[in-house]
């Protein structure tokens, strides 16, 4: 496959060039929350913005922030970042603690963040990132679908596909998780059906078929089925109709990151469609699908891109 040569990416920006979102959580990570609660206004990129700014700054800094100002807001963001600290102990591997301890210690801190993100879901009903971020705590502590579905109720009434809630509903429904394969695809084709082709949540239904295919190791037969490939190819040209040439927004990141990750296991390649979605994506991949564990998620995308040249195309 002649895929267009670009270049390399070397390092993992986890603001996506979100400028307006690195300078509020440079200013918060000082003590100034206000640039991101001014930034928080804009209800149409809240969802995203706060998981990179969640992700950067440090806890202290949003404790001290709800020290000051406790509001949906400020407390629904400190629990999200207590959460991202959960994942991250449930990450290690066995060392000076063995297994048993890190997951005591996972579950221990979403305990954290659950409390946090009750005070927020009761000091603003209505606040729909509240009960977005209660439903992957609510996964990660094993409560079940149902108490996933519950959160997710709550925030899909009050925003309905909210991108958030909807892509953490979708991993509640993970068989890991307690889930289904069938509920998985189910719920991944009512988002994909019910949402317009330009939503960011239309990255549901290929992480859908990637998690099917890494649970049950059917690469090559899965992505070979041509009620696979119609499905997921048929997802990728609405998309890239219904948006913009040239680089993405960071809202369209993560769904033309999963784009590439299912179209580059279709064999023979559909070169088209792979040009489109990595031109506009210009080196900019995003934690799903590529990262796993620990791992240089920045090398996972260039890797898989680079073994793209070597394979024939459709």
């Amino acid at each position: 496959m002649k895929l267009r040569r670009r270049p390399t990416t070397n390092k993992y920006d986890t603001f996506l060039g979100d400028d307006d979102a690195r300078d509020a959580a440079d200013a918060l990570q000082k003590g100034d929350w206000i640039p991101t609660m001014a930034l928080m206004r804009d209800t149409e990129d809240r969802s995203l913005r706060m998981t990179l700014i969640t992700e950067e700054v440090d806890t202290e800094a949003f404790e001290t922030w709800v020290a000051a100002h406790p509001t949906g807001l400020s407390l629904t963001m400190l629990a999200m970042r207590q959460m991202s600290e959960a994942w991250a102990i449930g990450r290690t591997k066995p060392g000076e603690r063995t297994q048993k301890e890190i997951d005591e210690a996972f579950r221990a801190q979403l305990r954290v963040a659950d409390g946090t993100v009750a005070k927020a879901c009761g000091k603003d009903p209505e606040f729909v990132d509240a009960w977005a971020a209660a439903i992957p705590i609510a996964t990660g502590l094993g409560l079940g679908v149902q108490a996933a579905a519950g959160r997710f109720e709550r925030a899909h009434s009050l925003q309905p596909f909210h991108r958030n809630a909807t892509i953490s509903m979708l991993r509640a429904n993970f068989a890991r998780w307690g889930g289904s394969d069938k509920s998985m695809m189910e719920f991944a084709r009512l988002v994909s059906a019910q949402t317009p082709p330009a939503s960011g949540v239309q990255s549901a239904l290929p992480i859908a078929h990637l998690e099917y295919v890494s649970a049950h190791g059917r690469k090559l037969s899965h992505f070979s089925r041509a009620e696979n490939r119609d499905e997921l190819k048929n997802v990728v040209i609405q998309f890239l109709d219904a948006t913009e040439d040239g680089p993405a927004t960071p809202e369209q990141l993560e769904s033309l990151n999963t784009f590439v990750a299912v179209l580059g296991r279709m064999h023979p390649l559909p070169e088209d469609l792979l040009n489109k979605c990595i031109a506009r994506i210009a080196n900019r991949p995003t934690p799903i699908p590529w990262r796993r564990g620990e791992n240089d998620l920045a090398e996972a995308y260039s890797s898989f891109t680079r073994k793209l040249q070597r394979l024939p195309a459709s």
